[in-house]
């Protein structure tokens, strides 16, 4: 197998980027360079704002896009997280923020906050047309929920958006874990965690994203990440 030559960018929340190897890392060992941009409990402004920030000509741009649902809020004191930027000033809170949840929805309807990620996504994919990148479009949970009372309205957006590259309604990475990998795990960070782990990180890239970007994954990184998996599901520890 030949690396790639080029840069991979891989943005996204805790699906790209955790404590364990995800499909970005995955993806990364099969290009000559790879910059990770995912951030825990980030939300789609903040995925879009780290592609424009960082992305080069001739770059491969991957992204996950997450929930909608989700908002980052400003703090006037730094907001440290570990490995990344000691000034940023952007709390990411995911869905896990009752806070946050309470906030969303008395103030912004689901029309509002999706038609929010389209315009986002759509932003990226006119960026790489004028900087001169390619960037592939997945997503880490259903982009239309099947549980909204406004699916209508929201696939009428949908079906109006024009993107490159556009992949967000095939599997999800988290529906591919429902199917595949649905597993609880305790290990040193959390418990009852079900972020995909690492072998369904790998079937996810060499069966959903690999083959839109014309990639075949190397082989001998396979033992690895299977090494990594089975001490995580039987020992609740991580080797990285």
């Amino acid at each position: 197998m030949s690396i790639k030559n080029g840069r991979l960018l891989a943005s996204g929340c805790s699906y790209t980027e955790y404590c364990w190897s995800t499909w970005a890392d995955i993806l990364g060992k099969e290009f000559s360079s790879y910059y990770q941009l995912g951030i825990s409990g980030s939300d789609n402004a903040t995925v879009a704002r780290s592609i424009i920030k960082h992305a080069r000509p001739q770059d491969t741009v991957v992204i996950l896009w997450t929930s909608f649902d989700r908002w980052s809020f400003y703090s006037n004191e730094p907001f440290i997280m570990a490995n990344k930027d000691p000034n940023n000033h952007w709390i990411h809170t995911g869905t896990s923020s009752l806070k946050s949840k309470e906030f969303i929805a008395n103030y912004y309807h689901p029309v509002e906050r999706f038609q929010t990620t389209m315009d986002y996504i759509q932003l990226v994919d006119l960026h790489s047309k004028s900087v001169g990148y390619s960037a592939y479009h997945f997503t880490a949970f259903s982009l239309l929920p099947d549980d909204s009372e406004s699916i209508e309205t929201l696939c009428e957006i949908y079906k109006k958006v024009q993107i490159n590259n556009n992949y967000l309604l095939d599997i999800s990475l988290e529906v591919y874990r429902r199917k595949n990998y649905n597993l609880d795990i305790n290990h040193r960070y959390a418990r009852n965690d079900t972020h995909p782990t690492p072998l369904c990180h790998w079937d996810y890239v060499e069966n959903i994203i690999a083959p839109r970007l014309g990639i075949e994954l190397d082989p001998s990184n396979k033992p690895r990440i299977v090494k990594e998996h089975e001490n995580l599901i039987q020992r609740g520890i991580t080797i990285r």
